[in-house]
């Protein structure tokens, strides 16, 4: 039995649907549908929120994002679309492409969780289908730790704009709101967790912004620095009347962190020019 054969044959038997309508082994294509783990967007989408696992309101509306989820994600996508146009041009979650990091249905009555196992998230035709919802997107929101493993998982290189999982219960115990209005609280609780995701988003454009400048003005790491004398480099100077003891040994130590970070240096280098290994269920974020 092939391999969509035997996927679809369990979904069928679990009772849950799968989004894989069209697969072809040998051309490695597949044609994605909306369904409770996946949503395509607007054809011009390039931005993709990645969640858990579909639950029991997917389920009834056959569509990821229902229920509080959903109308959650909608009032965050009014505040990143007021701060953010460039990223999100609209403030409907249906004009974005959204997959779950598990097409599999978990609630409690039905599994007895409400997301998949690290082992589900990682196996090679999961990380497949990732890969596929996720092709030609320009930014991924990861939103849970189970979301973030998939797209770690997956072969998305792209920026990201990570945060926890929206569901009502995440936000009114991680983010404080004051006042005796529950409707205030809630605008408050909203802004705090969309403001975390702006933060989160500027902080990996900064760090990679930073990493490609020390790229290219960072000099070879054998060659001295300016302020360091050449003689430093190789060993730490002896003592002499002129370099008392203690000055020896901060030398001695300034010469040791030098070795250090050249060792670390070398195994980054050597682990950027070495070939990733494929994804498998072992060897998962």
């Amino acid at each position: 039995m092939s391999l969509w054969a035997r996927i679809t044959e369990e979904a069928k038997l679990s009772g849950q649907s799968s989004h894989w309508s069209d697969y072809r082994q040998g051309e490695k294509r597949q044609t994605m549908v909306l369904s409770p783990a996946y949503q395509p967007g607007l054809k011009s989408a390039t931005t993709a929120f990645v969640l858990a696992a579909p639950g029991q309101a997917e389920k009834r509306a056959g569509r990821p994002a229902a229920g509080d989820t959903g109308a959650t994600l909608n009032k965050v996508l009014a505040i990143l679309h007021t701060r953010m146009p460039d990223q999100f041009r609209s403030q409907s979650k249906d004009d974005y492409v959204i997959v779950n990091a598990v097409p599999d249905i978990h609630y409690q009555a039905l599994t007895g969780r409400t997301e998949g196992k690290r082992s589900d998230v990682c196996k090679p035709e999961n990380v497949e289908r990732l890969n596929h919802a996720l092709a030609g997107m320009k930014l991924v929101i990861p939103l849970g730790k189970s979301a973030q493993r998939a797209v770690g998982a997956s072969n998305y290189t792209g920026a990201v704009m990570s945060g926890s999982h929206p569901s009502k219960q995440n936000i009114n115990r991680n983010i404080k709101a004051v006042g005796e209005d529950p409707g205030k609280r809630s605008t408050m609780r909203i802004t705090g967790y969309a403001n975390l995701l702006i933060a989160s988003f500027r902080k990996g454009q900064s760090g990679s912004r930073c990493s490609e400048r020390a790229s290219h003005n960072t000099p070879p790491i054998d060659a001295p620095s300016r302020r360091v004398h050449p003689a430093a480099m190789d060993a730490p100077p002896p003592p002499t009347a002129h370099r008392p003891a203690e000055q020896a040994r901060r030398d001695r130590e300034a010469f040791a962190l030098r070795e250090n970070l050249r060792r670390r240096k070398e195994q980054s280098r050597a682990r950027d020019a070495a070939p990733s290994p494929e994804p498998s269920a072992t060897e998962c974020p």
